[in-house]
C-alpha cells in the first residue's frame, strides 16, 4: 500500500485476538489490495498469435517469408512479400489497378492492450519503391479506444533509403483489448505500379526500462527486449560465468550465408529506451560482454551502434579482436542527442559474406544502469509513500512515519509480505523472500579493503499481533553484488533474525565491506526481508543507511533529525468543525503536541526548534520558539506549551486547513548532514466531521464470535448541532462479510458500564446495511442520513449486529492516547469499556453535508454503490496517483468546494499533476469512460 504507488497507509497485523476471559473485542489485521502504483511490469507471456484471440505485444514481424503476409498477425493478404520486403503498389489481387484513391492496405489483427501498464511504442521501415510517384502517399492509423481510426503517421515524399519511423502509443487514448493499426496506400496513377512502397520489420512492443540485464530472464522471449530475427539466443558452456547471451555469425536464420555488398552479417537491436526520464547529470551506461568463439578474419568486425535524435545510427565501438578472451564494455549513453525519447542501440556483425566465412561472437550481460556516486546517504525522510528514485532501483517497500516506533529519523522504509501491487506475495501460508530494495550501481573497480569502506543501518521488527509475538524464522537480509557479469547474482553481507531483534527499539549495524568480489564497477547493495508471504506481516523498517569509505564501526554521523509527527492541537481529536472548535478553546489543552529529536553525533549539543504556523492563505499566524539540549547519541523530547490561535477570515467555509511546521537546527553555525529531517509540516484540518483518527488504518476493529453484539464511539460537542451522515472504513481481512447485514445507530446515551443496557437512547438507526469494500487508501464509504439528526453535548455512533461476525471497521493504532476512553463495545446484552489500543474510524457528519457539485451529483462511495477506485497520497504535494480493478483510463474534473471547476484532463499513466493548485481542499471527478462509472472524492494538496 501506500505502499502502495503505491505501498500504502495500512498497516496489516498478522494475528487476530483469541478469546479472552473478559473482553471479546477483536483486533484485526489489514488486508488492503488496491495497487499502489510502483510501475513494476511483470513479465508477460509469450503470444502464440492464435487467430482466434486477440493478439499481444510485443508483436514483431521481420516479413521473412515470401508470399503473403502472415496472417496470425495481420487481417487481410492484400500486399505480396518479397526478399524480406513487404511490397505496396495499386494492382488489386488480379494484377489491375484498383483505379481509385485507396489502393493496398495492411491491418493487422486486434490487439489486446488492456493490461499495458508500462509505455509502448510502434516502428517500421520504410523506403519508396521504384515506380513511387509524386501522388502516391502511405498514412499509419492507429483504432482508439472509442474504436476510432486516428492518423499517427504520413508521408507523400521519395524516401530513397530504407528509414525507421518510430511513433508512441498514447495508453490513454489506445488502451484497450481491441487496438489495432493499418497501413493504407493512396495513389491517384492509372498506371500500373509494382513497388510504389517497400516496409521492413514492423514493431509494436514496450519500451526498455532501466534497469535492465538480459539475466533477469530463466527463459528469454527474446522479442520482448530485442529484435533480432537472425540471431540465436543460447549458455556459453565454455564460459558460465557469462551466462545467457546471443550468438552472432554470418549466417542468416535458414542458415545461408550473406550474400549482400555491404558485409553485413547478423544484427542484433534493444527496443528503445527514454533517456529523458532522467537527470542530464546522472550517470547511465550500456554495458556488454563479448567473446570470439571462431577465428575470425582480418575483415571481420563487430560494430556497435546508438541512434541519436536525429535517427542517425552513431558507431561508438568497433570490435575486432581475434582472441577468444573475454572483453567488456562500459558505454556511457545519457548525453548530447542521444538524450531523447527513443534512444536505442545495436550491434552489427561485419563479415566477408561468403559461404566459408567462420565468424562468430557470443555477446553476453546487456545491462542498462545507472551508476551512482560515494558517500550514499538516505534516511527516506526526504520520499513520500515511495523511495527516492534517484537512490534506488526498485520501490516495493512502502515509505511512511506511521509505522516505526522511536525511529531515528523521519521516514522509515517499511518491509512486509505485500507485493509491488499491494497483494499477498501468495494465497497459501508459505514464507520466503517477500520485499526486496536495491541500489543504483557504484564502481568499486579502483577500491580495496584497504579503503574502510562500511555500511551502517538501521532496523526494528515489528511485534506480530496484540500479544507482540516474534516470528523465529523471519529474518532481514543485507547482500551485495559479487560479480560485474551477472545483475542477480549476490552474496550475504548479514543476516539478522527476529529473535535477536530488540523489542520496539531501532538497533544499528556496522558492517565492513571486505570481500575481494565486491570490488568490480557494478556493485550493489541489496535489503531484503524473508518470512510470511501472505500480506503485511514479517515486518521490518530500515532507516538511515549510510555508505562510505575511510569510515569505522559506530562513528558518528554530523546530524540531528526530528522523528515523530506531532498530533493537531486538538485535544484527543484529529480533525473537527471549525465552530466546534472555537465554541470552546479551552476544552483543548496546550501540551498535547510532542516533538522528538535524536543526535546522531558523539558529543552533545544546544538545539533550537521552532513551530510555525500558516493559515489557509499561507500566512504567519504563530510562531515559537526554544532551546534544548541533547546529549551524544541519544534523543530528547519537547512539550509545546504555547497555545496556537487557530483563527480564520473566513470561519463558515466548508474546509480550512492550517499548516504547522516544526523545525530543528543546531544554534550554532554548525552544519547539520540532512537537512530534510529537520522540518516537518502537518496539517491541521477543519471541516465538516468529527475524527479521532487520522486515516491511516494501522489494523481493524470488531467484535468476535458473539452474537447481538456492537460498538459505539462517543463524541462531545461544544455546542448543539446537527448530524448529517458518517464516514465508515470499512477493513476486508481474513474473511469477506460483505454479505453480513448490521445496523447503524446514533445514539444521545447508553446505558451505564457493566448494567443491562436497557436505558440506550436511540436518535437514529438504519438497518440492514452491508460493508462496502472500496479497494482503495483511506477509503471511507459515505453514508448520508434521510433527515438531519439533532444532537448536543454529547453523542454516540456504532453498529449493532445480530449474527457472529467480524464487521472490521479500520482502527488507527497511531492514536497517540492509547486506548480510546470513549469507545465502548457490547457483549451479552452489557456495554464495555474498550481494551484496545486504538481507535475505530468512523466519523460524524455535523453541521452539513458538502454536497458535491450538482454536475457531479452524490458520490459513488456511499454505501448503497461502490467504485474500485484508490487516491493515493492523500495529502498530497500535487501528484497524485490512480488505481482501480477497471483497465480503462480515466478523465478527471477538480472543483473547488464551491463547486466551480478548476480543471480537467486526462490521466496519464495514472497519474495526475496538481502542482498548480494552492494547498488546500478539493473535490476530484474520476469518470471512467468505459463503463461510464465516476467516483467524486476529497483531495487534500500540502506542499
Amino acid at each position: 500500500m501506500n505502499k502502495k504507488q503505491t505501498k500504502y497507509y495500512l498497516f496489516l497485523l498478522a494475528l487476530i485476538w483469541a478469546q479472552v476471559s473478559i473482553a471479546q473485542e477483536v483486533l484485526m489485521p489489514v488486508d488492503f489490495s488496491a495497487i499502489l502504483n510502483k510501475n513494476i511490469v511483470a513479465e508477460k507471456q509469450v503470444s502464440n498469435f492464435k487467430k482466434s484471440e486477440s493478439l499481444q505485444a510485443p508483436i514483431i514481424d521481420y516479413f521473412q517469408n515470401d508470399g503473403a503476409p502472415n496472417m496470425e498477425i495481420w487481417s487481410d493478404s492484400l500486399t505480396q512479400i518479397s526478399n524480406r520486403n513487404l511490397v505496396l503498389n495499386n494492382l488489386d489481387y488480379s494484377g489491375n489497378v484498383y483505379g481509385v484513391n485507396l489502393s493496398d492496405q495492411l491491418s493487422s489483427r486486434p490487439i489486446d492492450l488492456s493490461a499495458e501498464i508500462a509505455p509502448l511504442y510502434f516502428s517500421f521501415q520504410l523506403a519508396t519503391g521504384n515506380t513511387f510517384v509524386v501522388v502516391d502517399s502511405l498514412v499509419l492509423e492507429f483504432l482508439n479506444k472509442q474504436q476510432v481510426w486516428n492518423k499517427v503517421w504520413g508521408s507523400t515524399i521519395a524516401i530513397t533509403k530504407f528509414k525507421e519511423i518510430v511513433q508512441a502509443v498514447d495508453l490513454n487514448e489506445y488502451k484497450s483489448s481491441n487496438f489495432q493499426f493499418r497501413f493504407s496506400l493512396y495513389s491517384k496513377s492509372n498506371q500500373a505500379s509494382a513497388q510504389i512502397y517497400l516496409m521492413r520489420q514492423v514493431v509494436l512492443a514496450t519500451l526498455n526500462s532501466i534497469p535492465f540485464a538480459i539475466d533477469n530472464y530463466n527463459v528469454l522471449n527474446k522479442n520482448e527486449a530485442f529484435i533480432g530475427l537472425d540471431v540465436s539466443f543460447s549458455n556459453n558452456d565454455n564460459s558460465p560465468a557469462l551466462g545467457n547471451g546471443f550468438v552472432l555469425d554470418a549466417y542468416n536464420f535458414k542458415n545461408n550465408a550473406y550474400t549482400n555488398s555491404n558485409r553485413s552479417a547478423d544484427t542484433l537491436a534493444m527496443h528503445p529506451i527514454s533517456l529523458l526520464n532522467y537527470n542530464p547529470k546522472d550517470s547511465v551506461y550500456l554495458s556488454f560482454t563479448l567473446k570470439t568463439l571462431s577465428a575470425w578474419k582480418i575483415t571481420d568486425t563487430l560494430l556497435f551502434e546508438c541512434k541519436n535524435n536525429l535517427g542517425v545510427w552513431v558507431p561508438l565501438l568497433i570490435f575486432s579482436n581475434p582472441s577468444d578472451s573475454i572483453s567488456t564494455f562500459n558505454i556511457p549513453i545519457n548525453f548530447g542527442r542521444f538524450r531523447h525519447v527513443f534512444f536505442a542501440s545495436r550491434w552489427c556483425l561485419k563479415s566477408v559474406a561468403e559461404i566459408q566465412d567462420t565468424a562468430k561472437i557470443f555477446i553476453s550481460s546487456i545491462q542498462l544502469y545507472k551508476q551512482i556516486q560515494l558517500p550514499f546517504l538516505d534516511d527516506f525522510s526526504a520520499a513520500r509513500s515511495h523511495v527516492d528514485a534517484a537512490k534506488w532501483q526498485d520501490n516495493f517497500v512502502y515509505v511512511n512515519n506511521e509505522f516505526p516506533e522511536n525511529q531515528p529519523s523521519l521516514n522509515v522504509a517499511t518491509f512486509d509480505g505485500l507485493d509491488s501491487k499491494g497483494n499477498a506475495y501468495s494465497p497459501y501460508a508459505i514464507k520466503g523472500t517477500a520485499d526486496v530494495l536495491n541500489t543504483w550501481t557504484f564502481d568499486l573497480s579502483k577500491s580495496s579493503a584497504a579503503d574502510s569502506l562500511y555500511l551502517s543501518f538501521y532496523t526494528q521488527y515489528e511485534l506480530q499481533g496484540t500479544s507482540e509475538q516474534v516470528f523465529p524464522d523471519d529474518s532481514f537480509v543485507v547482500e551485495f553484488r559479487n560479480t560485474k557479469y551477472q545483475k542477480n547474482s549476490y552474496a550475504p553481507l548479514m543476516s539478522i533474525s527476529a529473535k535477536d531483534a530488540v523489542k520496539h527499539e531501532f538497533t544499528r549495524y556496522d558492517v565492513l565491506v571486505k570481500d575481494s568480489s565486491c570490488f568490480h564497477d557494478k556493485f550493489e547493495i541489496r535489503f531484503r526481508n524473508r518470512g510470511s508471504l501472505t500480506g503485511n506481516l514479517s515486518q521490518w523498517h530500515l532507516d538511515y543507511i549510510y555508505l562510505n569509505k575511510g569510515r569505522t564501526a559506530t562513528d558518528a554521523i554530523n546530524d540531528v533529525s526530528l522523528t515523530n509527527t506531532p498530533h493537531p492541537y486538538l485535544g484527543l481529536y484529529y480533525a473537527l468543525p471549525f465552530n466546534q472548535y472555537t465554541a470552546a478553546l479551552s476544552k483543548y489543552p496546550v501540551d498535547t503536541a510532542q516533538l522528538r529529536f535524536m543526535n546522531h553525533d558523539k558529543q552533545s549539543f544546544v538545539l533550537d526548534y521552532s513551530r510555525t504556523t500558516y493559515d489557509a492563505d499561507g500566512n504567519t499566524i504563530a510562531q515559537y520558539q526554544d532551546f534544548t539540549n541533547i546529549e551524544a547519541l541519544s534523543d530528547t523530547s519537547v512539550k509545546f506549551v504555547k497555545p496556537i490561535p487557530f483563527t480564520s477570515s473566513s470561519p463558515d467555509a466548508d474546509s480550512i486547513v492550517f499548516q504547522t511546521r516544526y523545525k530543528v537546527g543546531f544554534s550554532s553555525a554548525k552544519n547539520d548532514l540532512i537537512a530534510s529531517n529537520d522540518t516537518l509540516t502537518v496539517p491541521v484540518v477543519f471541516s465538516n466531521y468529527m475524527a479521532y483518527d487520522d486515516g491511516s488504518a494501522e489494523g481493524g476493529y470488531g467484535i468476535k464470535n458473539k452474537t447481538n453484539c456492537g460498538a459505539a464511539l462517543r463524541f462531545e460537542l461544544s455546542i448543539p448541532d446537527t448530524l448529517y451522515g458518517v464516514y465508515l472504513f470499512f477493513n476486508q481481512s481474513e474473511k469477506n462479510v460483505a454479505n453480513q447485514k448490521f445496523g447503524l445507530r446514533v445514539w444521545e446515551q447508553i446505558t451505564e458500564v457493566g448494567l443491562p443496557a436497557n436505558d440506550d437512547k436511540l436518535l437514529y438507526k438504519i438497518d440492514n446495511l452491508s460493508p462496502v469494500y472500496l479497494n482503495a487508501i483511506n477509503a471511507y464509504s459515505y453514508l448520508k442520513f434521510d433527515q438531519p439528526v439533532p444532537v448536543k453535548n454529547s453523542f454516540y455512533i456504532g453498529w449493532e449486529q445480530v449474527q457472529a461476525y467480524v464487521l472490521n471497521i479500520g482502527l488507527d493504532k497511531n492514536f497517540p492516547f492509547g486506548i480510546n476512553p470513549n469507545l465502548f463495545y457490547k457483549q451479552d446484552g452489557q456495554w464495555y469499556p474498550s481494551a484496545i489500543s486504538g481507535t475505530p474510524m468512523m466519523r460524524p457528519v455535523i453541521g452539513k453535508w458538502i454536497d458535491v457539485p450538482a454536475a457531479i451529483k452524490e458520490p459513488i462511495g456511499a454505501l448503497n454503490n461502490q467504485f474500485n477506485c484508490s487516491i493515493y497520497p492523500n495529502p498530497s504535494n500535487g501528484l497524485i496517483h490512480l488505481q482501480s480493478n477497471s483497465k480503462s483510463q480515466f478523465t478527471y474534473e477538480v472543483y473547488e468546494l464551491s463547486g466551480r471547476m478548476l480543471s480537467k484532463g486526462f490521466s496519464n499513466q495514472n497519474e495526475i499533476n496538481l502542482n498548480h493548485l494552492e494547498n488546500g481542499i478539493y473535490l476530484i471527478k474520476l469518470n471512467n469512460e468505459e463503463n461510464k462509472q465516476y467516483k467524486v472524492s476529497r483531495i487534500i494538496i500540502q506542499k
